[in-house]
């Protein structure tokens, strides 16, 4: 009897502590820290997205197919 007991009053501290843990919010505008820079700004991402590298890429590609295909024309003898 004792067991049953035990595993309900563990499982109810583990769900008090995961509702606890899962409440902390962080502010990302408000500054922080000597140099007063928002959590966003010491946080962010300055990379390109996937779709803008995705995008350079496929420029990049089209003058070297371009010039591929056109060399290969060029080469055969016309007639």
């Amino acid at each position: 009897m004792s067991t049953w007991l035990t595993t309900i009053v563990i499982n109810s501290a583990r769900i008090k502590l995961r509702r606890r843990l899962s409440q902390v919010q962080l502010v990302l505008d408000e500054p922080c820290g000597e140099q007063n820079l928002s959590l966003a700004d010491i946080v962010s991402d300055t990379r390109p997205d996937p779709e803008e590298s995705h995008r350079k890429r496929q420029i990049a590609k089209r003058p070297a197919h371009a010039t591929s295909r056109d060399s290969s024309t060029c080469d055969k003898p016309v007639g």
